[in-house]
């Protein structure tokens, strides 16, 4: 590493297998190194050596307190996003709070504070804001801003819930609206696609119908959406000369909301004209996935950057907006009208707008979107780059002691609790131990028992032995004496017979 290069620290939902997110991840990557030089990266996520395999950087856990810290302190920049990362729509406590065990907004609020605390420059990019139910969550949404020297947010729906928040304060540097980094991503090349339909038994010009969903069961999702889906896939196959081709965003995972071919597998089965469906179960890259869907002819989209994806490639896309990003996305496309909410997840309201898209005019009101979205794309990692290169004011001394003093407490709670945690894995391994040593005694007891009655039985056998013997033993004293009898009565006759002989 050059003695001048610079060191990043991106930490956002990475490493957890969604191609969407890998995706921005990518992309952000490669706006920061073609624009900003000499750089080295780090970066905080689910799985490190993915990170590391697939991006060419440092990877690190997330939940690993220690080894972030000291990733901060090492940082000359760190970086925040992008994604959907302040919404709450899962419970999250403080009293987890830098710990592996956090969750929710708080586990995106620690690269924040950490920054804070040890004097390095925070940028948040290009993020999505909301939604966002709960009172903690707009505080955790107002904190982690506040900390920042910079922030984009990937679509105006995003600011405007900000500035509802009351950001960015007096004072606060201004907050502008870019786009997803995805925007700036470049698809797999035509040969490479052409391989990759191929494989699926797919001709390069076959008509395509493009879909990638995935389970949703909070806000107002009704029971059975995925069989009024299925429905409403059968009935535009009944004027749509091509295919259905289900396209996985993250297949791989440790509950429903990670497993895509699941849903995909079950609307299939539920199709009519399941023979015209082809399913893709493997994990696909952000740029193969990106390629592919290029080619569709339309695309129906609830994951967020299957649609970012079509959008960008100049295809309509019908999108069953499960979240507001998902609405915004459309909204800023010019394709409100194809945005499917919740309430509206029936057979016939499918059918229908999958036929609107066909209509030229909304493949005409993408055109050029995409490229337009890539120039905002790359206007966040400009911002970056330049906090990086502004200096960085330092900490006074008395708030320095107090930001160091917080990150030993920090790091002192963690090895607390690390201990907490060996001490009660080493208890569970103790009472394990007892409760086999106990089960080993009472076998031994049981045994001892057992051995117990055998000698019990056995000394009883003796006794009757001794006691037979003893018997058999007068029985052959009598039968001596009779047999001496009998001797002496042989003796006296023999006398006698001789006495009469002579």
């Amino acid at each position: 590493m050059s003695s001048t290069a610079r060191h990043v620290l991106i930490a956002g939902y990475y490493g957890h297998g969604n191609a969407g997110d890998e995706a921005i991840l990518a992309a952000m990557l490669s706006d920061l190194r073609s624009l900003g030089g000499d750089l080295t990266f780090t970066v905080a996520g689910g799985d490190p050596a993915r990170l590391a395999a697939d991006h060419g950087v440092q990877g690190i856990g997330s939940a690993d307190i220690p080894t972030l810290v000291d990733a901060v302190r090492a940082s000359d920049l760190v970086i925040l996003g992008g994604g959907g990362l302040f919404q709450d729509y899962w419970e999250a406590s403080s009293e987890t709070f830098l710990t592996s065990a956090q969750g929710g907004l708080f586990e995106y609020l620690t690269v924040p504070v950490l920054a804070g605390l040890l004097g390095r420059p925070l940028v948040i990019y290009a993020v999505g804001v909301g939604p966002l139910g709960t009172d903690q969550g707009r505080r955790l949404t107002r904190i982690a801003f506040g900390l920042s020297r910079a922030a984009t947010v990937r679509d105006p729906a995003s600011l405007e819930l900000l500035r509802e928040l009351g950001l960015p304060g007096p004072g606060g540097q201004a907050i502008e609206v870019a786009a997803d980094p995805a925007f700036d991503l470049d698809p797999a090349t035509e040969g490479e696609v052409d391989r990759l339909l191929a494989g699926w038994g797919l001709a390069p010009g076959e008509p395509l119908l493009g879909v990638a969903l995935r389970h949703w069961e909070l806000g107002s999702a009704r029971a059975g959406w995925e069989g009024e889906v299925a429905r409403g896939l059968d009935l535009y196959l009944e004027d749509f000369d091509g295919r259905v081709l289900f396209l996985p965003f993250q297949a791989a995972g440790p509950g429903p909301n990670e497993n895509d071919p699941a849903v995909h597998r079950r609307i299939r089965e539920a199709l009519a004209a399941r023979e015209r469906a082809v399913f893709v179960e493997q994990s696909l890259g952000p740029a193969e996935l990106a390629g592919v869907l290029g080619r569709c002819r339309l695309v129906l989209a609830m994951r967020f950057h299957a649609a970012l994806f079509a959008l960008k490639a100049g295809v309509p896309a019908v999108a069953l907006a499960y979240d507001p990003k998902v609405s915004s996305l459309m909204a800023r496309a010019g394709l409100s009208g194809l945005a499917l909410p919740a309430e509206r997840w029936q057979a016939e309201a499918l059918r229908d707008a999958l036929s609107q898209a066909e209509d030229h005019r909304w493949r005409e009101a993408v055109a050029g979107f995409g490229s337009a979205m890539g120039v905002l794309a790359r206007r966040s990692a400009e911002l970056a780059l330049g906090v990086l290169a502004a200096p960085s004011p330092e900490l006074p001394e008395p708030r320095a002691f107090l930001a160091e003093l917080a990150v030993e407490k920090i790091l002192a709670s963690g090895r607390q609790r690390s201990e907490l945690a060996e001490l009660r894995s080493r208890l569970v391994l103790l009472g394990e131990d007892l409760e086999s040593a106990r089960r080993d005694l009472e076998s031994t007891r049981r045994d001892l028992e057992s051995a117990r009655s055998d000698l019990n039985s056995a000394r009883r056998d003796l006794d009757r032995s001794r006691r037979d013997h003893a018997e058999t033993l007068r029985e052959l004293e009598r039968t001596s004496e009779d047999l001496e009898e009998v001797r002496r009565e042989l003796e006296s006759t023999r006398i006698l017979k001789g006495e009469r002989e002579e």
